[in-house]
């Protein structure tokens, strides 16, 4: 008989609030009809969520991340270029870098239990990208959902999203099976540091605030600059291969590349996505 927060979404779906499942425990629930159950809110605007806990704006041009606030706790942790920037790489040359073009932002849920809002865009390298940035009222998590329709192409590429953190003096550190390692102290001498391989979440944190930054489709993620760029032909020179990775809040998610030439199709095409949870 305990009412718990509900919403109807766009799609059709119903989305229930459900918290606090102790392991090896069950909890019913059932549906009944009649106007939703809310006990707490989250609000959205044409560029703005709030959930109570966070705040979430974007850029109306390029529908990037340009604030990200956690009441009480940090400022905008947010830098300069926004967060969840899609990039591509024709080739490996960062000189060549493109981005996605003029956002398009639509709200997609409205409250009061779940917001989001739509950012639709032409992306280089793909047929169409759409990210989703989404907050549930009450609950300590941002959620991105990004959907790139891409396009075969052959020649080499690489696409990118970029989360460039203002985090001062930040050290990172990130998860591996069984347990977790800072960057560069915890490496070995010939470690490739070039890009890094996460389990489930990496950490970009000072003495006082900080951002976990989850990634369960990525995988790869670079620190500080696009370090995977021009690495053509670097199987045969070393000196592409950087020996030392300086502690730098920004965090770029390597999504798609066919720089290597081995033995799987040289293409990507259709529908990808790749979600990211950040908490603060």
């Amino acid at each position: 008989g305990k009412s718990v927060p509900s919403q109807r979404l766009s799609t059709g779906e119903l989305a229930v609030l459900v918290q606090q499942i102790a392991p090896f425990s069950k909890q019913r629930f059932t549906i009944h009809a009649g106007k939703a159950f809310a006990n707490t809110k989250a609000t959205v605007t044409t560029t703005t969520l709030q959930n109570g806990l966070y705040k979430v704006v974007l850029d109306e041009k390029t529908g990037n991340i340009i604030r990200l606030e956690r009441t009480g706790i940090s400022p905008n942790i947010a830098d300069s270029g926004g967060l969840n920037r899609y990039s591509y790489l024709p080739g490996d040359s960062l000189e060549k870098i493109q981005y996605a073009g003029p956002a398009k932002i639509s709200m997609k849920e409205k409250g009061p239990l779940v917001v989001s809002l739509l950012v639709e865009s032409s992306a280089p390298g793909a047929n169409a990208l759409s990210r989703e940035i989404r907050l549930t009222a009450g609950v300590d998590r941002v959620e991105i959902i990004n959907t790139i329709d891409k396009k075969a192409i052959s020649a080499k590429e690489g696409v990118h999203f970029a989360f460039p953190f203002k985090v001062a003096d930040a050290q990172v550190r990130y998860s591996i099976p069984w347990g977790s390692i800072n960057v560069e102290a915890d490496q070995l001498q010939y470690a490739n540091r070039n890009w890094y391989t996460v389990q489930r979440w990496v950490d970009v944190s000072n003495k006082e605030y900080g951002i976990t930054w989850s990634t369960p489709d990525a995988p790869l993620f670079e620190v500080g600059r696009q370090t995977s760029a021009d690495m053509l032909g670097g199987l045969y020179d070393s000196p592409k291969w950087i020996s030392f990775t300086e502690q730098h809040p920004a965090l770029y998610s390597w999504v798609m590349n066919n720089l290597w030439h081995t033995n799987f199709r040289h293409a990507q095409e259709g529908p990808a996505t790749f979600r990211y949870y950040l908490q603060v």
